[in-house]
């Protein structure tokens, strides 16, 4: 669990390619490399005679913010995805971002892709992109992937959304007259799950590029801000400017106030009395597949005394919803309760851990969790590691998971509460010791 969280809030103004990365360099990303690297597209991008980029700051009703200036001037003005999508990959791989970054980039163009693609009914590497096949496009994905990076947002922070909105009304496009949201705004949040708000001005407020970033850097959408320590807020203002609102993206960066990580959870319930066994087990099995954490099936006494059982799930609260009629449609059940709680969890990993067996050496997984300190409060081989091993040595799974257990603890830890960096010096004899011998 990351203690860095980061709060996009597209709830009043929408969201859009330019006003991420506005908000990105005013929460503290470095302007010159982010400029430098969405000026880096002109030379891949076919047609692209001019690309001038510039950050103002800028005052819209009242709120200072950081206002991202393209002027780019282009000789063809729609692009085949493929063609797009191997310019930005010519762009990256220039650029020298982190692995993560590079692959954000990608998965926010291929979002786009995929949506119009399903939107025309065409091949997403042949299907031509109007609007989105701007070299404004390209700029927005490579200057954002390249500010979160210099952030460290992208692998190192929860990155939490509240509810986009979109506007409302209508406005022409290539297409022509269509209503707000657009058509692909709408089909991204549909395959993303992300949530939507009409208004609260007469205009498109969320677009496509917009929409594509926030759904591949976002973990989790959210009513409330979480429990945290602000650090740092960064605001992005968009190019419109309305009477009732301001038109502006605002990040929130912070850390997690509390003692252990936290992350807020969905608890929901329904009691069982007219549903078998089989049909029980199938349905637990289908929501852990659909993205439940837990399961639990508690034997009980209804009402009129009959024998039944209270199924209880906890899921992300972005996911609530969903479970919820899962359940509804699994179980035959009327109604589910949904309670949303806070649940504290020790943060873990798995670290490869070598063990002789029967004179033989292996490396087997062991789930290592810590406290907010960094103290490993636990250890434990993973079950489907020593399965396999169990599988290959021809021995009983009990059996060896009780001496994998033995040497884990005995050998590796020592018996003794290690922080990260003892874990981290401790493999390094371990491995030291292992090529001496080898």
């Amino acid at each position: 669990m990351q203690s860095r969280i980061l709060v996009i809030d597209p709830s009043i103004a929408g969201i859009s390619g330019d006003m991420v990365v506005s908000a990105a360099i005013d929460l503290g990303a470095d302007q010159k490399r982010t400029v430098d690297a969405m000026l880096s597209a002109k030379k891949y991008v076919r047609g692209c005679s001019k690309l001038e980029i510039k950050v103002r700051d800028i005052v819209k009703q009242g709120f200072r913010a950081k206002h991202l200036v393209v002027d780019a001037k282009e000789s063809v003005h729609e692009r085949r995805a493929s063609e797009m999508m191997e310019a930005l990959k010519d762009s990256l791989s220039a650029l020298g971002l982190s692995k993560s970054a590079e692959k954000f980039a990608i998965n926010t163009l291929k979002t786009l892709a995929d949506a119009e693609g399903r939107l025309h009914g065409e091949n997403t590497g042949n299907v031509h992109l109007h609007e989105a096949g701007s070299i404004d496009t390209i700029v927005d994905i490579l200057g954002s992937a390249c500010a979160f990076d210099d952030l460290g947002i992208i692998d190192g922070a929860r990155v939490l959304t509240t509810p986009v909105a979109v506007g409302g009304g209508s406005f022409s496009f290539s297409h022509g007259k269509v209503a707000s949201p657009g058509p692909a705004v709408l089909e991204i949040a549909k395959q993303y799950k992300l949530p939507i708000v009409g208004g609260p001005v007469q205009a498109e407020l969320a677009t496509p590029t917009g929409v594509a970033l926030l759904a591949n850097l976002v973990d989790e959408t959210i009513k409330f801000y979480p429990k945290m320590k602000p650090l740092a807020v960064g605001i992005g203002a968009g190019r419109r400017d309305f009477k009732t609102v301001p038109n502006v993206l605002r990040l929130t960066l912070g850390e997690s106030i509390s003692k252990m990580p936290a992350e807020e959870i969905a608890i929901l319930e329904t009691n069982l009395d007219d549903i078998t066994g089989e049909h029980l087990a199938h349905a637990s099995e289908v929501l852990m597949d659909s993205g439940a954490k837990d399961v639990t099936i508690i034997p009980s006494l209804t009402k009129k005394g009959r024998p039944g059982y209270l199924l209880r799930v906890i899921v992300g609260t972005s996911k609530a919803d969903d479970l919820a009629e899962k359940m509804m449609l699994e179980t035959g059940t009327l109604g589910v309760r949904i309670i949303t709680a806070i649940r504290h969890v020790a943060s873990r990993n798995i670290v490869k851990v070598p063990v002789k067996i029967g004179g033989k050496r292996f490396s087997v997984d062991v789930k290592v969790s810590r406290n907010a300190r960094g103290d490993v409060i636990a250890i434990k081989p993973e079950y489907e590691a020593i399965k396999r091993l169990a599988k290959k040595l021809d021995v009983p799974v009990i059996r060896l998971a009780g001496e994998v257990q033995s040497q884990v603890s005995a050998n590796f830890f020592n018996g003794r509460l290690l922080s990260a960096g003892d874990i981290r010096s401790e493999q390094e004899a371990n491995r030291n010791q292992h090529r001496q011998k080898s």
